[in-house]
């Protein structure tokens, strides 16, 4: 490459979904350091699903690093104002959603109440533009299941070449005639059965934006381990039970199960954990 085109190239990497998964941002953040780019993003939901979120985020708020809000901390501050959603009244996963609110510090907190809903690259902002979820909330996931109407719909309307959002934890990239859309995956809990952690690198010119997925092993039994020390196993048995199920096959179960047991009108409990396993599908 020569040095008039080193110079026109810019390089933004853009993260997302850790969920209090420390050993997972720790990979994420060595290889970072060793691919340079000029600008990282975080996409919101640094905390929720588990423990460790005080942690994590104190170790990005450390790196200077912007940020943006996701659906978990939107969840975890309501606990803390107001306890949980009146959907999350009296459930496991309201008690668990208490208990990593009560987790965080005052400090952190008042770093995620400020977290902004969407940023523009400081680099590139004609040409990226970064959300959790999608322009209409962080809790409307694009995924590959999204009709292309919705999808091209998104594209059309945003101001900005690219679209980069999260929040489904599965990775996606569509091009339209007036845009392009690209989920990023999940650091923390990846749902597409690759349990490594995912995050990508946008590298920019005046002419294209080329998306490099990144994919990085990390210690799994390390966040496991930290799920059972923190107190949460205790705490939240079966929500953690769900949660390592999703840690170790990188697919979605704490969701369903939470579905589940609201249709079939039962306590989140392990009688319907056991219950729920003989329902799942394979």
């Amino acid at each position: 490459m020569s040095g008039a085109e080193e110079h026109n190239l810019t390089r933004v990497a853009v993260i997302s979904d850790i969920h209090g998964n420390l050993a997972a941002l720790q990979a994420v953040m060595d290889d970072i350091a060793e691919q340079a780019p000029d600008e990282v993003i975080v996409a919101g939901d640094l905390v929720g699903r588990g423990p460790g979120g005080e942690e994590v985020a104190l170790r990005l708020m450390e790196t200077g690093w912007r940020a943006l809000t996701g659906n978990h901390e939107q969840l975890l501050l309501h606990c803390r104002d107001s306890g949980p959603p009146a959907n999350l009244t009296d459930t496991a996963m309201g008690a668990a959603a208490e208990w990593m609110a009560e987790e965080l510090s005052h400090e952190v907190s008042d770093y995620l109440r400020e977290l902004p809903f969407s940023l523009r690259s400081q680099l590139a902002p004609e040409h990226l533009l970064v959300v959790h979820g999608s322009p209409a909330g962080v809790s409307d996931g694009l995924g590959p299941w999204t009709p292309d109407a919705v999808l091209d719909r998104h594209a059309t309307e945003t101001p900005t070449q690219v679209l980069v959002c999260a929040h489904t934890h599965r990775p996606l990239d569509r091009t339209f005639d007036n845009g392009r859309i690209v989920n990023i995956g999940a650091v923390g809990l990846p749902f597409n059965r690759d349990p490594r952690a995912h995050y990508s690198i946008f590298e920019i010119t005046a002419e294209q934006v080329t998306v490099h997925r990144r994919v990085v092993r990390y210690d799994l039994e390390a966040t496991l381990r930290y799920s059972r020390t923190s107190g949460f196993s205790d705490h939240s048995p079966v929500i953690a039970e769900l949660l390592s199920r999703e840690i170790r096959q990188a697919r979605p179960f704490l969701v369903k199960f939470i579905d589940w047991t609201t249709k079939q009108q039962l306590p989140q409990d392990a009688a319907a954990l056991a219950e729920f396993d003989r329902w799942l599908p394979g």
